[in-house]
Formats: structure tokens, C-alpha cells, sequence
């Protein structure tokens, strides 16, 4: 069985407004409330991946590679391609997974798009 987690943030909030989660059971049917698209919020999904302070991350957190505190090595958490990663800096169509084959390094979350933007602002 599988554990979703999802937080949920309303659009211009700095908070999460709730967090839902629920387990797929070996039948592998699950019931999840949804909340209208139209009530403004965005979900942003467990990856099912510990940082290496054992912090889970979710789709929009921000990570820093594990042995340097370069502003460079600072990436967002996201979806494509069928499974989590980030994408390259100087090239969007890059995309590195977090987890698996082709995946680099270890990383830890220092924050999210939502409360910490300026983590992604200017040189350091």
C-alpha cells in the first residue's frame, strides 16, 4: 500500500490551508475530497522521497544539494515526465529525477516556493 499525501495552499497564501493524505489499499481504489479548481488553491504532492534530514518532500519545496550552499545548486521539487525532479537551470528541457536512474546527489529541503521565494532571488 502506497501512503498520498498532498498539501494545499491557497493562491496568494503563505501558508498551507490543510493538508489531506489517504492510503491505497491492495484493491487500489482510494477516495480523496477534491476541492474545486474554481476555490483557487493548488496542490502540490508527497513524492514519496526523504530529504536527508528524513523531511519529506513535496512538489514545490526547495532543495539544496547536500555539500555546498551555492545558490546554484538550489532547485524546486516538481512533476513531469512520470516522476518527481527539477529541471536544469540554464535549460528548461532538462529534467533530473530525484529518485531512481539518472538521479544526482542527495539533497535537503530548506524551504518552499510559497513561504521562502527569496531562497531563488540573486546571487549569494
Amino acid at each position: 500500500m502506497r501512503e498520498l499525501k498532498f498539501r494545499v495552499w491557497g493562491v496568494g497564501a503563505s501558508e498551507t490551508i490543510c493538508a489531506l493524505s489517504t492510503t491505497v489499499g491492495d484493491g487500489g481504489k482510494c477516495a480523496l475530497t477534491v476541492l474545486e479548481p474554481s476555490t483557487g488553491v493548488i496542490f502540490e504532492q508527497y513524492t514519496g522521497l526523504k530529504d536527508m534530514n528524513g523531511r519529506g518532500i513535496y512538489e514545490g519545496d526547495i532543495l539544496q544539494a547536500e555539500k555546498t550552499h551555492v545558490r546554484e545548486f538550489r532547485r524546486v521539487a516538481g512533476f513531469r515526465h512520470g516522476q518527481f525532479g527539477f529541471d536544469g537551470k540554464y535549460d528548461a528541457t532538462l529534467w533530473f529525477p530525484l529518485s531512481g536512474p539518472g538521479s544526482v546527489g542527495k539533497w535537503f529541503v530548506i524551504g518552499n516556493i510559497h513561504e521562502n521565494p527569496e531562497l531563488l532571488e540573486g546571487p549569494r
